[in-house]
């Protein structure tokens, strides 16, 4: 009787064992699989971001090659060395909206 109980046990053990290993086996792999998701949403994003910058970049540069009185006063800030490249290009912005707003009293 003993014994009998004794496999019972062992194999209550066992089983106990093997889905104890089942269970971190999958768990293990759903966060693997999470982690990769994760990854790949945040390389999507960051891509996505800077397709953004460049585009606002590019519409940038097309507006100040549009507008001589920019392309003047662009040409003084990169004379000015002590400006970081953020603050250059927050100057860059201030000068457009400057600008957008003298076109837009001088039109009417």
């Amino acid at each position: 009787m003993a014994k009998v109980v004794h496999q019972d046990v062992s194999a209550a053990t066992t089983n106990q064992v093997s889905t104890a290993e089942v269970s971190t086996t999958e768990e293990v792999a759903k966060t693997v699989d999470e982690a990769e998701v994760e990854t790949y949403e945040q390389v999507a994003f960051s891509l996505q971001e800077k397709e953004e910058k460049k585009a606002h970049g590019e519409l940038m540069l097309a507006i100040i090659d549009a507008d001589e009185v920019l392309q003047v006063r662009v040409a003084k800030l990169y004379e000015d060395k002590t400006l970081s490249k953020d603050d250059r290009v927050q100057r860059f912005a201030n000068l457009i909206n400057a600008r957008s707003q003298e076109v837009e009293l001088a039109v009417c």
